[in-house]
């Protein structure tokens, strides 16, 4: 997996804005490390979008003031 910051803007062969990356750094993971990766990412995806579904819940119970 290679890891970049934005460099910039340019364009595309098709004259189509585009944004330019610099790669800083690799990282490197087993499979099975990768695949584990992955699932935290998900799993705390699921979190946030609950957490997100919580709170406006929660909004919509309050009464306005």
């Amino acid at each position: 997996m290679d890891l970049a910051v934005v460099a910039g803007t340019g364009k595309t062969k098709d004259d189509q804005p585009a944004v330019k990356l610099d790669v800083t750094h690799q990282l490197v993971l087993p499979l099975d490390a990768f695949v584990a990766a992955v699932n935290a990412q998900q799993n705390f995806i699921k979190q946030l979008s609950e957490r997100q579904a919580q709170a406006l819940a929660q909004q919509v119970a309050a009464p306005a003031n």
